[in-house]
């Protein structure tokens, strides 16, 4: 990963690559996302979700959206999602 961190989850799309978002690192929970390229063996950041959250779920949905819910942050126990694109 471009950044070390625990808890993210790992979305495979469509063409191969790995989504993987969230989770936490030494500073605590992250909005982070990145690609991975398991082709090429390389990772490449991306846009960043609107909530840091980690013990979230990922689901890739028909249209090559993925849909991140709940988790925990800061805040507590999250009972929101987004879309990402």
């Amino acid at each position: 990963m471009t950044a070390p961190r625990a808890g993210q989850t790992a979305t495979v799309l469509g063409d191969g690559t790995v989504l993987m978002v969230g989770g936490s690192d030494a500073d605590g929970i992250v909005t982070a996302a990145e690609f991975y390229d398991p082709n090429a063996g390389t990772f490449s950041g991306t846009g960043a979700l609107q909530t840091a959250r980690e013990a979230h779920a990922a689901t890739l949905l028909n249209d090559g959206t993925v849909l991140v819910t709940g988790g925990v942050n800061e805040a507590g126990v999250l009972a929101t999602a987004e879309l990402y694109e």
